[in-house]
């Protein structure tokens, strides 16, 4: 095999890796503090393009999707805190509301929720916008957690409800404990 065939092999290898395996990506921002920091580098996993996607995630995965009603293609990272059907408390500063997760979306939140702009502020993202899934902690060597499994940080655990199935949404007004019941 000449030089030029070995490198024409490499680069299609590499080209395939990067559109369907994953990449390595720098991280930037507060608004995933303290999970992530700015200046990081994460491995990403891609997710297969189709209306199954769902299947892939799970609540407490961390994700990169590109930001809806951006006119710039700008991407951000977040946790998943409500699949489609879910039931989601949402907390702000002086009230709380209830939102169910469409189907084909999901409700995304950065772990910082002081700083972040998230599915607070544009509503829940659209399935087909989710790109990827944080696998890895590359870089720094020295941080203890190198693998991402799928959790909800303390500052969020009354956020997750779970699966709504079936109860509507002027139940939702009622209190935690009665929508878990209904499960």
């Amino acid at each position: 095999m000449s030089k030029w065939e070995r490198s024409l092999q490499f680069f299609g290898i590499t080209y395939w890796a990067l559109q369907y395996v994953g990449r390595a990506s720098y991280t930037s921002g507060t608004s995933m503090l303290p999970t992530l920091q700015g200046g990081e580098i994460i491995w990403l996993n891609h997710l297969p393009n189709s209306e199954e996607k769902d299947k892939d995630l799970r609540v407490g995965d961390v994700v990169v999707y590109l930001i809806p009603r951006l006119s710039t293609r700008t991407y951000g990272l977040k946790r998943v805190l409500g699949l489609p059907g879910d039931a989601v408390f949402v907390r702000d500063v002086d009230y709380g509301y209830w939102v169910t997760v469409p189907r084909g979306k999901v409700w995304l939140q950065g772990d910082n929720t002081e700083t972040s702009i998230d599915s607070r502020n544009f509503g829940p993202v659209p399935l087909s916008l989710v790109e990827s899934k944080a696998k890895y902690l590359l870089w720094p060597f020295d941080r203890e957690h190198k693998v991402f499994e799928p959790m909800v940080p303390a500052n969020l655990t009354e956020v997750v409800v779970g699966p709504t199935k079936g109860v509507r949404n002027e139940q939702m007004t009622t209190s935690r404990s009665s929508v878990d019941a209904d499960r």
